[in-house]
């Protein structure tokens, strides 16, 4: 059975059709790239499926809660007078951090982080701050994380750090959707191209 189930499903902005009788499925353990021009509608269906939006017509179902999908845009998600340490414990606090400590420090080391875990976001490059954000969303353990132009502003050798991360994020049955430009960053990311 699909993770998420997208029957003739229609969305329109005031006069504008933009999505119109789409039907589409996305499975458990997969990775899909929506391309297409720009302006065609990719956010708003990325949108749609995290529920930020409602279809006008049609359905969309996801199996995983709504709580363990996690979106990530190219806007800074992180408080910017909050460190990343602040925002952990944050997670901690709430009982949001699923996974274990080891693989924590893991990804915070591979991503070359430590020098700025106790430094505000606002005092951070973009690279750096997509760097801790992917960080603190690995830490919540989704079933589906879905990404639009998250990759813009991360270096090559991060690139290749998060690639590896995402395979193996999607190779242990969680579902992975994204939008990017950054076609040269991809690197090693298996995933399906859905043409939009």
């Amino acid at each position: 059975m699909p993770n998420i189930c997208i029957e003739n499903m229609s969305f329109a902005y005031e006069d504008r059709a933009v999505i119109q009788n789409l039907d589409l499925n996305f499975d458990y353990g997969q990775a899909y790239r929506i391309a297409g021009p720009n302006g065609v509608g990719k956010t708003t269906l990325l949108k749609l499926i995290h529920e930020d939006l409602c279809p006008d017509s049609g359905l969309v179902r996801a199996q995983s809660r709504v709580e363990d999908n996690i979106f990530l845009s190219d806007k800074n998600r992180l408080d910017p007078h909050l460190s990343f340490n602040d925002h952990l414990n944050f997670l901690k606090s709430v009982k949001q951090l699923k996974c274990p400590e080891a693989f924590l420090a893991q990804l915070i080391e591979q991503l070359h982080m430590l020098p700025y875990l106790d430094i505000v976001t606002a005092d951070l490059s973009l690279g750096t701050k997509k760097k801790l954000s992917f960080i603190l969303t690995l830490a919540q353990k989704p079933r589906t994380l879905i990404l639009d132009e998250f990759f813009s502003g991360i270096d090559s050798a991060g690139m290749q750090v998060i690639c590896g991360y995402l395979n193996v994020f999607v190779q242990e049955g969680n579902t992975l959707l994204f939008v990017t430009h950054a076609d040269e960053k991809l690197g090693c990311l298996q995933h399906k191209t859905i043409s939009f």
